[in-house]
């Protein structure tokens, strides 16, 4: 029997199937780039999401290896590194809403959830897909980071350029998961900092993930890179 893949397996609490390591695989890789996105309204927290469902996408065999998708993309969107020629085309494009520095420090804050109730689906987070409800709050934050706003337009009730900056995001999400990406590391080792009573600091994280854009996501507190295969490659770049 295929195993199911929910946040909760993210953080070690899916007792069922407790996490040890993770392969994201090149036929995973090729199904992720294939799959048909669609636009819902149905958050009430914010107002379009992007998700992939299930009925959109006959060629996936069923809800767990859908799922198994959804653990890819999570890692997708926190670990790889963003594919220049991918910003190039996509700024040529789309221009003038080209990838902005905020739309990629989204990307790293992004919690996708998996959902098999009836028609199973691959979502982007209903209620916090940034970390928080206040999600257009969480949009503003991302966006004082780089162009640093006033007192005065920080504390604003107007959120039109938040608005438009998310519905941004989305169009550059759904390029992204196309072919956006590229693997720095395809395995993953799970270590259950709970459990070793050695919570990783962010300054861990940092070094760790140096490569990502903004702060690391809160799920790779519990996440590492498989060390035998960055020693593997590093052997096979000295034996070229």
């Amino acid at each position: 029997m295929s195993m199911k893949y929910t946040t909760q397996w993210f953080y070690g609490m899916d007792y069922e199937n407790p996490p040890t390591s993770f392969e994201i695989t090149k036929e995973d890789i090729q199904k992720i780039k294939s799959l048909k996105s669609y636009r819902s309204n149905e958050s009430g927290y914010y107002d379009v999401m992007l998700q992939w469902r299930l009925s959109d996408n006959k060629h996936i065999k069923d809800g767990n290896e859908l799922s198994r998708l959804f653990a890819c993309m999570q890692f997708i969107s926190m670990c790889s590194v963003i594919d220049e020629e991918f910003i190039k085309t996509y700024d040529h494009n789309k221009a003038p809403n080209f990838i902005e520095e905020y739309h990629k420090l989204l990307l790293r804050k992004l919690y996708l959830e998996y959902d098999d109730y009836q028609d199973p689906f691959i979502t982007m987070g209903f209620k916090r897909p940034f970390g928080n409800s206040h999600v257009l709050g969480d949009v503003r934050e991302e966006i004082d980071d780089v162009y640093k706003m006033t007192p005065e337009e920080f504390e604003s009730d107007d959120y039109t350029r938040e608005d438009k900056v998310l519905i941004e995001f989305i169009d550059f999400l759904e390029e992204f998961y196309k072919g956006g990406f590229i693997m720095k590391c395809n395995h993953f080792v799970f270590e259950n900092s709970r459990e070793l009573n050695s919570r990783r600091s962010f300054d861990d994280l940092r070094e760790e993930w140096s490569y990502i854009e903004g702060q690391p996501h809160h799920y790779l507190m519990y996440w590492h890179f498989d060390k035998a295969e960055i020693r593997n490659e590093k052997i096979e770049e000295i034996l070229k």
